[in-house]
């Protein structure tokens, strides 16, 4: 969304007409500060942040053509921001798979001081074509309680609200038949907020 020319004007339009949440979903690398404060000026509500590592090898292996660093700048311009703008949700959605689970222990690290509202942490699966083809749960299933546990309860231990796969559903994924079931598998594994 952040190349797209009418950017403001959409966000502008859909306040004035009175849209209750306007929300945009990026990984951030075009955001600068002059901009966030320009879409929060006229109305966004919330920033989605995507990312796919939470340290420099993996966040840029994971995300070609991104860079680390402006994934770090972009964070302390929402701190910036955050601060002017106290309504402004941020929510980190982090979609795990074998390469980056790891990286989940750098989550005290990288929001010490910028606590998103909530973190969503989203098993990878196979939606589309993509580069990436590690879509096994094997390995995710085997550090689940030293990666995921870990960070759900910095979730909690911070007031950060956490969308996480429960451990028994995630056995589930890749071996549905159908569409309806596979997205219904997602849905379950969901835990109450």
């Amino acid at each position: 969304p952040t190349t797209f020319k009418y950017l403001d004007e959409t966000i502008s339009l859909a306040s004035e007409c009175g849209e209750p949440h306007i929300s945009m979903t990026t990984n951030g690398q075009l955001l600068t500060l002059d901009k966030l404060k320009r879409l929060v000026g006229h109305g966004l509500d919330e920033i989605i942040l995507s990312a796919h590592g939470l340290s420099e090898s993996v966040y840029e292996d994971m995300m070609p053509n991104a860079k680390f660093a402006q994934f770090l700048l972009t964070l302390e311009n929402l701190k910036t921001i955050k601060a002017e703008h106290s309504q402004l949700k941020i929510r980190l959605n982090y979609t795990i798979n074998a390469d980056n689970i790891q990286d989940l222990a750098l989550l005290p690290k990288i929001f010490s001081e910028l606590k998103p509202n909530v973190i969503q942490l989203r098993p990878i699966q196979k939606i589309g074509e993509s580069d990436y083809n590690n879509f096994s749960m094997e390995q995710i299933l085997q550090l689940y309680d030293e990666y995921v546990k870990p960070a759900v309860k910095f979730c909690e231990d911070n007031g950060i609200t956490c969308i996480y796969p429960q451990r028994e559903n995630l056995m589930s994924i890749g071996h549905k038949d159908n569409a309806v079931n596979h997205v219904n598998s997602v849905i379950e594994m969901l835990p109450g907020f």
